[in-house]
């Protein structure tokens, strides 16, 4: 299983940007994929390949990834059955803004997260001061502007024949 993201420009043209975090990828939709390859002699290719696509237009990579992960195996263990229970779990959802902590329902699980807002990031930021020791150091969340590139391209190493 590999799992990984992308996002497509809505319009070509980008007309004035407010400051706001969000309204800063509002020009994009956001895909978040998870990929299933299973071999088999049985298959016309040799394998089975099943892709799961969510599309989104908030850039909350890491939320978005972790409900991927788990809708897909249901998806393809259920079928539309699957997406139907996620579709009523969203509707009991409050709408996700920046800065506050959710523990919402999802196909059987309990998910809690929490979204990132500059000021929650800026507050993190000031409490570490350089020759202080800080145990144990602070999990600093990472917010939706910054990107690990690593932990995402992490999964298709295996794949690439170098």
């Amino acid at each position: 299983d590999t799992c990984y993201h992308f996002r497509v420009r809505k319009e070509y043209n980008v007309s004035k940007q407010r400051d706001d975090l969000t309204s800063r990828d509002s020009h994009f939709y956001y895909g978040y994929v998870f990929f299933r390859q299973t071999k088999g002699e049985q298959f016309k290719r040799g394998y089975f390949q099943k892709s799961f696509v969510l599309l989104t237009r908030k850039p909350y990579i890491n939320l978005y990834s972790n409900i991927v992960q788990i809708m897909a195996p249901q998806f393809f263990e259920s079928g539309r059955v699957a997406i139907e229970v996620a579709m009523h779990n969203f509707t009991c959802w409050e709408p996700i803004v920046p800065g506050k902590s959710y523990q919402v329902p999802l196909l059987g699980q309990v998910m809690s997260f929490h979204i990132p807002s500059v000021k929650d990031k800026i507050q993190i930021k000031a409490k570490e001061f350089p020759g202080h020791v800080l145990a144990p150091k602070p999990v600093v969340l990472r917010s939706i502007m910054e990107h690990d590139i690593y932990s995402t391209l992490r999964p298709l190493l295996p794949h690439i024949g170098i």
